[in-house]
């Protein structure tokens, strides 16, 4: 393996870790295309390649990694991987590793399964809209919709607050990606309750910021401060309580 050989597999290398499909595979069948030789050194290097990208995950969350609560988590994902990788040691060392054939199977698997698992997923879906709910069912599916989006993003949320001072810019684009988006969408729903006579006159902005407001600092409080997993706390009494309060500000009657 040459030095042009080793640039091509670190960019490739670079730009899958972190996607999702596998960094492994395709650093394989790079080198099965530039024909290289499938030593042992090659196979110590496509390993020892992605210990840059480990690092960079160890720098970005070295603030969390410093909780110790969270070290039983990252023993509980580590323990039996370290099992199988021991005792199958040899096996993928000699037959796995460097192994075009059993990558391109492994991938070709890998992605059928990814697409059954979309197709079924979205059979599951539910097709009501929010012009098909009343309000206030519309406001509650938006409400843990949204709350669900920010577990499910909590990490970027953590960046978010962590690198507001620091780095503004990117901060601004996770708030872009992960919550303005959202914020358009629901004064557009309000633009058009309204014209359906459906709540008062009032500033659509305002009236985002405050019903989002009211969940994003809401999960702010259970997830960093009380430290408690939204997913195993019992939200929905939470979520329609803030709903009432919506409803009694936004409608015209306050009922």
């Amino acid at each position: 393996m040459d030095l042009i050989q080793a640039l091509i597999l670190s960019f490739v290398e670079g730009v899958t870790e972190f996607l999702p499909i596998s960094s492994t595979g395709h650093l394989i069948l790079v080198s099965y295309i530039l024909n290289i030789t499938n030593t042992e050194f090659v196979k110590s290097f496509l390993i020892i390649i992605q210990l840059g990208a480990i690092l960079s995950v160890v720098v970005l969350y070295f603030k969390m990694l410093t909780n110790i609560k969270i070290w039983p988590k990252i023993l509980v994902g580590f323990i039996p991987s370290a099992a199988v990788g021991l005792i199958f040691y040899e096996f993928i060392k000699n037959t796995l590793i460097g192994n075009s054939f059993v990558t391109v199977i492994a991938l070709f698997i890998g992605g059928a399964i990814f697409i059954l698992v979309e197709m079924w997923n979205k059979k599951r879906e539910k097709t009501l809209t929010l012009d098909q709910l009343d309000y206030k069912n519309a406001l509650i599916a938006l409400a843990e919709s949204f709350l669900d989006s920010l577990y499910r993003n909590k990490n970027l949320v953590r960046i978010m607050a962590m690198e507001a001072y620091t780095h503004p810019t990117y901060a601004r684009m996770i708030h872009k990606n992960l919550i303005q988006k959202v914020f358009r969408h629901f004064e557009g729903y309000l633009a058009h309750v309204s014209k359906l006579n459906k709540i008062r006159i009032l500033d659509r902005q305002v009236a985002t910021r405050a019903f989002f407001g009211m969940i994003y600092f809401y999960f702010i409080n259970q997830e960093f401060f009380l430290e408690r997993e939204i997913k195993k706390f019992n939200h929905h009494h939470v979520i329609n309580e803030f709903v009432e309060l919506f409803l009694k500000g936004t409608l015209k009657d306050g009922k």
